[in-house]
């Protein structure tokens, strides 16, 4: 089968291989198998450089290889490393003074030894960046683990995750996220929008996971977060979404189109956008919203076509749009920038390509077919040209030195680093990334195995009616 000159067969085979290859590299390497949990400060040979564990990679691997069993194999052995992290996390990752406290947030440490909290090196903080990124995505972690499992403790812990990152985001005392030119307390970005989306449709998506009053509940965070998004956070003069709200502008849900003071009025996470713009779009899928995927789509192909480097290739992950100037910064470049084009234009190709049931994009009689083809050929062109970026900057130089997995990122080029230190966490002398590689992976499979089956069904159906 061929899409657009995409061998659908073909790329679904290599994409398989590379996921076969990211399990095998996280369990040999990455994974504790002693305590649960993952260490991410790791060589490219996957020699372990230190023994602490970040937040923000316990839950992503329990997201990773919960999902890996449940939609990828149902390998037990994905189980086995998706149920000792629920188990780490449930038990030792909260600070032993605050795991018995009733009717309480779970105060998950920052970072910890291998054992959890009793080796806690920082213990919880009340910044979104750390703690509440990191909550979030333990919540997103127990979301896919009570799917493959049904555990009604980590279904629990899920909606009280989410109920603490919409509390968090909107205290004005919380600190802000280091990524923006010039943080200050209470400063509300896309970033957290983008996550109440993306954990809000997971909750919504199994209807085992809510209570009819709690779905409620959520399908309205998600709803307000749509609406700040296309009312506050998109720019019509720029046609882009930026990063940072104007301080008055945090809680309220009126359109105002004042920017943020200084710098961070002008600063554009393409990463961000790019991220967000799909997610939208998986959002508008799920609740039937045509208006809302046509403006996510609007989003995303704006936010790639900016972010692209026509020199280099591959997309900068941000931008002052003032200045006119990409971060050129030695984390330019960032693989989870690539990632989010990947997975965005294989969703885009699907709703264009296919008259699937999930589509919001079904043609009516009077809409215009050539439209969806241009804009299923520009998701393939996209789709084909980060796929060879990402090969020949992020996989083929590990290759050429017989080395296993990808890069992390890198400068404009993706110069080869020896050690790769990400900008917002220092202090790990060299880092591998455990979640938006193999979750693009996986999406993106997810995808093409629906093109597919659409494919293979409607063939067999025209055969039967010949």
């Amino acid at each position: 089968m061929f899409l657009h000159g995409i061998d659908v067969k073909e790329v679904l085979s290599e994409l398989r291989e590379e996921l076969r290859e990211a399990n095998e590299f996280w369990k040999s390497f990455g994974f504790d198998s002693e305590n649960g949990g993952f260490f991410c400060s790791l060589g490219h040979n996957g020699e372990q450089l230190e023994k602490a564990k970040f937040i923000w990679y316990q839950g992503r691997g329990l997201w990773v290889y919960s999902r890996l069993y449940r939609l990828h194999g149902k390998d037990p052995t994905d189980l086995q490393v998706a149920s000792k992290t629920f188990e780490f996390i449930k038990d030792k990752w909260e600070l032993p003074s605050s795991s018995d406290t009733k009717n309480e947030a779970h105060q998950w440490c920052v970072e910890c030894g291998p054992r959890g909290a009793v080796d806690v090196v920082r213990p919880p903080e009340n910044a979104v960046g750390t703690s509440g990124y990191g909550g979030a995505f333990i919540a997103e972690g127990m979301i896919e683990y009570y799917r493959a499992t049904g555990n009604e403790d980590a279904r629990n812990l899920a909606i009280a995750g989410f109920e603490e990152f919409i509390r968090l985001i909107h205290d004005e005392t919380h600190g802000s996220d280091n990524h923006i030119p010039q943080p200050f307390p209470g400063s509300q970005c896309l970033g957290h929008a983008m996550i109440v989306i993306s954990l809000g449709r997971q909750l919504l998506e199994d209807p085992t996971m809510l209570s009819p009053s709690d779905h409620a509940w959520v399908d309205g965070q998600v709803k307000r977060m749509c609406h700040r998004i296309e009312r506050r956070f998109y720019d019509r003069e720029y046609d882009l979404l930026t990063e940072v709200l104007h301080p008055d502008r945090v809680l309220s849900d009126e359109a105002d189109t004042r920017r943020a003071d200084g710098p961070n009025g002008a600063f554009v996470y393409l990463g961000h956008g790019i991220e967000t713009s799909w997610m939208l779009l998986a959002e508008a899928i799920r609740a039937g919203d045509r208006r809302l995927a046509a403006f996510a789509e609007k989003c995303f192909t704006r936010h790639v076509d900016v972010a692209w480097d026509p020199i280099y290739g591959g997309v900068f992950r941000g931008l002052d749009v003032e200045q006119h100037q990409f971060l050129l910064d030695g984390d330019c470049k960032v693989k989870w920038a690539q990632d989010e084009v990947l997975v965005g234009a294989a969703l885009m190709l699907e709703q264009h390509s296919t008259n699937t049931a999930t589509s919001s994009h079904q043609p009516a009689p009077s809409e215009d077919a050539d439209a969806h083809a241009e804009v299923a050929r520009w998701a393939a062109s996209k789709f084909v040209s980060i796929r060879k970026f990402m090969h020949e900057k992020y996989v083929k130089p590990l290759r050429d030195r017989g080395l296993p997995y990808v890069l992390v990122g890198g400068n404009r080029k993706v110069e080869f680093q020896e050690h790769y230190v990400n900008k917002s966490y220092q202090k790990a002398a060299s880092r591998k990334e455990n979640y938006h590689h193999p979750r693009a992976l996986m999406l993106v499979i997810e995808s093409l195995e629906r093109m597919l089956q659409h494919h293979d069904t409607t063939t067999a159906a025209a055969a039967t009616m010949r």
